[in-house]
């Protein structure tokens, strides 16, 4: 085994948690979970929801009465991400 100094041993450990934490963070709150084969929502679907809410109160986005955000369009149920891309496409439209 690998022995380190005592003082790299905890910068090592420190960075491990500190990446450890963003990683959850991200996964949780910032991560977009899309069910290809229906609209269920997802097991984070409420936690993002509150998180999303909490930052546009924060940076003072203003909501119209149905509660939707007027900065950006509501979302299109028919809408599913692409994972090789991070694009999202619209399936079976009838417009062309």
């Amino acid at each position: 085994p690998m022995v380190l100094k005592p003082q790299t041993e905890r910068t090592v450990k420190l960075l491990t948690a500190v990446a450890t934490a963003w990683v959850g963070f991200h996964s949780v709150f910032r991560t977009e979970y899309v069910e290809h084969d229906t609209n269920r929502p997802h097991v984070f679907t409420d936690v993002q929801r509150w998180y999303n809410d909490k930052i546009d109160d924060f940076v003072g986005v203003k909501r119209d009465a149905r509660g939707n955000n007027n900065n950006r369009p509501p979302r299109d149920p028919t809408n599913v991400a692409s994972p090789a891309s991070g694009v999202y496409v619209k399936e079976n439209s009838s417009r062309r």
